[in-house]
């Protein structure tokens, strides 16, 4: 259902062709139902995950939407708090949250410099916060890998991470297709993963 939302979803808009958004939001409910069938109800893990994958269903929506970036953004942000929660409660190894706090800062560090001259003034401060927050993100989700639970946990957060570098760079560079049929099947990908966590921790 993921990806069968995600194919028409795309075709539609690099066409210009109408259904873009009906097509996009099919395929954010799967990534629900997926977290559903594993069992997202059953535990506090995932019930926090799932209270994340519902605030990037309205993000989606949101973000189909130009003069709606900014509370996507929001709700986004939102969502990574639920997901930083999850993985917090999963007992993340501190040994591992050292080393990759180093490799999110560089990274962001590096995102910045590139980002900073293309962002409007009124925006920096909601962009710069929104990537101290996925940064915490992909730190816990590497700490709670390191703890012994699902690989599908990092290789979520890390693909979230990338397919919002597109994200950014389609709004505040580029303006191009290009970044969202690079990006999206990232996404989708990473809250698929996210999703499937519930029954594999």
């Amino acid at each position: 259902m993921v990806y069968g939302g995600l194919i028409p979803k795309l075709v539609t808009e690099g066409f210009g062709w109408p259904g873009k958004v009906p097509f996009k939001m099919v395929a954010s409910t799967g990534f629900i139902l997926a977290a559903l069938a594993s069992g997202a109800l059953d535990t506090t893990y995932g019930r926090i995950v799932l209270v994340g994958l519902a605030f990037c269903w309205i993000g989606d929506l949101l973000l189909e939407y130009d003069r709606a970036f900014l509370p996507g953004l929001f709700t986004f942000l939102l969502g990574h708090v639920a997901f930083i929660a999850g993985f917090a409660a999963l007992g993340p190894r501190l040994s591992w949250v050292a080393p990759a706090v180093a490799v999110a800062a560089l990274a962001a560090a590096l995102v910045a410099v590139y980002l900073h001259p293309h962002i409007p003034r009124p925006m920096r401060l909601p962009v710069y916060a929104y990537m101290a927050v996925i940064s915490t993100m992909v730190v816990l989700a590497a700490g709670a890998a390191g703890a012994g639970r699902t690989p599908a946990l990092l290789a979520g957060a890390v693909l979230f991470y990338v397919s919002d570098l597109f994200v950014a760079r389609r709004q505040f560079v580029t303006h191009s297709f290009k970044d969202t049929l690079y990006g999206n099947p990232l996404y989708f990908t990473a809250v698929w993963l996210i999703g499937l966590t519930p029954g594999l921790v």
